[in-house]
């Protein structure tokens, strides 16, 4: 599993929290963007979200090989 990393808040960067989605877009993106959105920011749900993920994918590799 590729390591996580923090990340480095430069001067002229957005923040992802800070970003802001067009609801009125009749595209479908931004409802999903607004939820990685959501699960970004908030560390607890990101966390077990990244927990989730790494065991799904982690699941029979060593078997596979």
């Amino acid at each position: 599993m590729r390591q996580r990393f923090k990340q480095q808040i430069n001067l002229r960067m957005v923040t992802i929290a800070d970003v802001k989605f067009s609801l009125k877009s009749r595209n479908d993106l931004p409802p999903v963007l607004l939820s990685f959105q959501y699960i970004f920011i908030r560390p607890a749900l990101n966390e077990k979200i990244f927990e989730l993920l790494k065991k799904m994918i982690s699941n029979g590799t060593k078997e596979n090989r």
